[in-house]
């Protein structure tokens, strides 16, 4: 057993960038996916 589920936090979208320490990168590859037409997609799939 490694631990790291430990580390797994689930967070919903709208509070993904909300000042938690990500590594470098992170941040601009979770903004991206989160502007994009694919997560507007799943996110109004998921609503329903």
């Amino acid at each position: 057993m490694l631990g790291e589920g430990a580390a797994i936090v689930f967070v919903p979208g709208d509070r993904v960038l909300d000042g938690r320490p990500w590594t470098p990168g992170t941040v601009e590859v979770l903004a991206r996916f989160l502007a994009s037409p694919e997560y507007g997609r799943l996110a109004v799939a998921a609503a329903r």
